[in-house]
């Protein structure tokens, strides 16, 4: 044989071996949980490789990186499979990310140093059954750079993302809730998308976000389009950009008393804030305190107050011109603690009925909603206009207490 044939078939073998080399997977051999232990991986470290973990394979000890430039080419864990990227050390994966791919318990990476990850992030991958978690603890930092982050990939798995501290730099999209079942906990930190946080996004998805302190902004957040999606606001904030708020009848947010925050910074203003409130299709819930809805620096704030004294509100003045009241009011606790209510008979109407306003009188600018929907006069007074008909209604302003 010449030794040109003798290098085609050194060649060979070299494509061969990388075929077979193409993943290696855990299991600690060695005995130290050292990702850089080349004995704990059955064909070598996987710096240019997918690494596999399993928590069937290695049941006396899953993988730590305590080095500051550990590298993959993809993770793959399966079967209550861990990973620990510890304080101080950093792993570069320069492919996806999935953790949970098949049925089996919850797979975890617990996040204290710096995991950044080029390709797509799933938590709860492909297969029903499939779970993965993602927890970010006080001084990790993950940097998803790929299209998106989904907890909960597809029908039948399941994902979930805590937030301890820390940085979680999102995907342009993070989804809880594709298609399966997920939850994001925010403990504590900052976390941001530069697209969408979408809660139950897909088909047969259902989301759950609970923020109880830290901060999440993004540029635009849609929940519950395809399934149930709830917020609980008991801390923290959460910023929303230029895309602006998304909601069906899917949807609920919850904020707790004195609690956190919604904060929507697109332009919108008050009235536009409380008309999705009112109006937008979601529920809303402010528990036993009431909702305020302020325009501030960073946009317009909704959150729930513990509910003051709602002093009674004064007509100062009213007129009527073609079949519009024009009301002039002295709201003297704030105007989004005041609605306008009417009866037809004083004496055989049990009750006022709330009635829409407007701020202008304009042909179909007419809504149900609180007085913060209105203009002002020179001398700081509330003005809204009524529409009247040929029967005879009273007006009344009602304070709206909890």
């Amino acid at each position: 044989m010449n030794r040109y044939a003798k290098q085609g078939l050194a060649l060979c073998a070299m494509l061969v071996s990388g075929t077979v080399l193409a993943s290696t997977t855990w299991v600690n051999w060695g005995g130290d949980r050292t990702w850089s232990t080349t004995n704990n991986w059955n064909n070598g470290l996987p710096t240019n490789q997918t690494a596999v973990i399993k928590g069937t394979t290695a049941t006396d000890g899953q993988p730590i990186v305590h080095v500051a430039d550990a590298t993959t080419t993809k993770v793959l864990m399966n079967y209550g499979a861990s990973l620990e990227i510890a304080a101080g050390a950093s792993l570069h994966n320069t492919g996806m990310h999935v953790a949970g791919d098949t049925s089996g318990d919850y797979s975890t990476t617990t996040v204290s140093g710096t995991y950044t990850v080029d390709g797509n992030f799933a938590l709860g991958g492909w297969n029903s059954g499939a779970k993965g978690q993602l927890v970010v603890e006080s001084g990790g930092t993950i940097n998803a750079n790929g299209g998106w982050l989904i907890a909960g990939h597809e029908t039948g798995t399941e994902g979930e993302i805590i937030v301890n501290g820390g940085t979680l730099h999102g995907a342009p999209v993070v989804e809880i809730g594709n298609h399966g079942t997920a939850s994001l906990t925010f403990n504590s930190g900052f976390m941001d998308a530069s697209w969408s946080l979408r809660v139950a996004y897909g088909t047969s998805s259902s989301g759950q976000v609970t923020i109880n302190d830290g901060v999440i902004s993004v540029k635009g957040l849609n929940v519950g389009a395809n399934g149930p999606a709830t917020i609980d606001f008991n801390g923290g904030r959460v910023v929303v950009g230029g895309n602006g708020l998304a909601q069906s009848a899917n949807a609920t947010f919850n904020f707790a008393v004195d609690g956190g925050e919604l904060v929507i910074n697109d332009g919108s203003s008050e009235a536009d804030v409380n008309w999705a409130i009112d109006n937008g299709g979601g529920t809303w819930n402010f528990g036993e305190g009431y909702r305020t809805v302020t325009a501030t620096t960073d946009g317009v704030v909704v959150k729930s107050v513990s509910a003051p004294i709602v002093e009674a509100a004064t007509i100062v003045s009213s007129s009527i011109s073609n079949n519009l009241m024009r009301l002039v009011i002295d709201a003297p606790t704030g105007p989004n603690f005041y609605y306008p209510v009417a009866k037809s008979d004083l004496i055989t109407d049990s009750e006022w009925v709330h009635i829409p306003h407007s701020d202008d009188g304009a042909p179909g600018s007419f809504m149900e909603t609180n007085l913060e929907y209105s203009a002002v006069d020179a001398s700081s007074n509330i003005v809204i206009f009524l529409q009247i008909d040929q029967n005879q209604n009273f007006f009344e302003i009602e304070g709206a207490q909890p």
